[in-house]
C-alpha cells in the first residue's frame, strides 16, 4: 500500500484499485441484478398466466337439478363424485341420478337427482314400506309388480302423484255365486169324470214339486264376507200337480141284506119294516124282495 499523487493534486492510495473501478463494478452488478429480477418477474408472470390458463381450462360450469331445485356450480373437480362432495350434496342408496359417480365432469353438464320417497302399501291388510322414485301411484304399483282385478278397490287414484309418507290401501274384493234350490208343492188338481161312479175318487198323477233356483252373489273383502245379494231366479223344473179324479157317473147296482118283518098299522093295514145290512162293492146293484102283508 502506498500513497501517491494523481494528476491534479489528488492523493492516491498506493497498492489499491482506483475508486472509479469500484463504482463501475457496483453499477454493473446492480444492472445485472435488475436484469435478472426483471427476467424472474417475467418468468413468474408467464408461469402464473400459464397456471391460470390451465386452471381456467379445467374450470367447468355444471347444472344440478336436485329434486326440482336447480343450481349452477363452477368446479375444478374431475368426477361427479368429487363435485357432489365439494358441494355437500349426498345421494342416497334409493335415490336416482342420471349419471354415475365415476363419470367425468365437463363444462355445461346437467346432473339430475330424483329423491326417493317413503310410501306405505297396504295390500289386503299386509303393510309394506317402500322407498320409491316413481312419480305416480300407478308407476309404484308397476314397480312392485302389484296387479289389481276389476273388482279390487284402491284408496287413491292411480294417476295421483306420489307424496312422502303416502299410504296406498288396496282392498282385495272377491265375488262368489251360490245357488239355493227351493221345492214348491203345487196345488192338487181335481178332475171330475163320469167314468167313475159319483162316490169314488182315483189318483191319476202323484205329481212332483216345482224346483226353483235362487242365485246369490256373495262379496268378500280381504277374505271377509261382507255382502250377499240375490242376482237371479231360475225355474229348474216346472213340476206337476197331484191329480185326483172324482167320479160323477151313475151308480149301477146296490147290494144290501135286509131283514123284513110285519108291522100292524093302526088303520088295520100292514107294512113291511126293513133293517138293512149294507155291503157295497165296486159294482153296486140294487135288489129288493116284495113281501106280502099278512092277512
Amino acid at each position: 500500500m502506498f500513497i501517491g499523487r494523481k494528476e491534479g493534486g489528488e492523493l492516491l492510495l498506493k497498492g489499491s484499485p482506483p475508486y472509479e473501478w469500484y463504482g463501475s463494478y457496483f453499477r454493473q452488478q446492480a444492472h445485472e441484478m435488475k436484469r435478472d429480477l426483471i427476467a424472474f418477474i417475467t418468468a413468474l408472470c408467464v408461469i402464473v398466466v400459464g397456471i391460470y390458463a390451465v386452471m381456467q381450462s379445467n374450470l367447468k360450469e355444471v347444472n344440478i337439478n336436485d329434486n326440482g331445485e336447480l343450481n349452477t356450480f363452477t368446479t375444478y373437480q374431475q368426477t361427479v363424485d368429487g363435485l357432489l362432495k365439494e358441494q355437500g350434496i349426498r345421494v342416497g342408496n334409493f335415490d336416482d341420478m342420471n349419471v354415475s359417480f365415476d363419470d367425468q365432469v365437463y363444462d355445461g353438464m346437467d346432473i339430475e337427482i330424483n329423491r326417493a320417497q317413503s310410501v306405505v302399501i297396504n295390500d289386503g291388510g299386509i303393510k309394506t314400506l317402500v322407498m320409491t322414485t316413481e312419480s305416480t301411484v300407478d308407476d309404484v304399483l308397476k314397480q312392485r309388480s302389484i296387479e289389481l282385478s276389476s273388482n279390487d278397490e284402491i284408496s287413491v287414484a292411480k294417476t295421483s302423484l306420489v307424496e312422502g309418507d303416502m299410504e296406498i290401501e288396496i282392498t282385495r274384493v272377491e265375488k262368489a255365486y251360490e245357488s239355493v234350490f227351493e221345492e214348491i208343492n203345487l196345488d192338487t188338481e181335481y178332475v171330475y169324470t163320469d167314468e167313475l161312479p159319483s162316490n169314488e175318487q182315483e189318483v191319476w198323477n202323484e205329481g212332483s214339486p216345482k224346483v226353483v233356483e235362487h242365485v246369490y252373489e256373495k262379496v268378500y273383502k280381504n277374505g271377509d264376507h261382507v255382502e250377499q245379494t240375490k242376482v237371479a231366479t231360475n225355474v229348474v223344473d216346472e213340476g206337476q200337480p197331484r191329480t185326483i179324479a172324482v167320479g160323477t157317473g151313475a151308480i149301477t147296482s146296490f147290494v144290501a141284506n135286509m131283514t123284513a118283518y110285519d108291522v100292524q098299522s093302526a088303520g088295520g093295514g100292514s107294512r113291511v119294516a126293513c133293517k138293512p145290512y149294507t155291503d157295497v162293492s165296486n159294482t153296486i146293484s140294487v135288489s129288493y124282495t116284495h113281501l106280502r102283508a099278512h092277512e
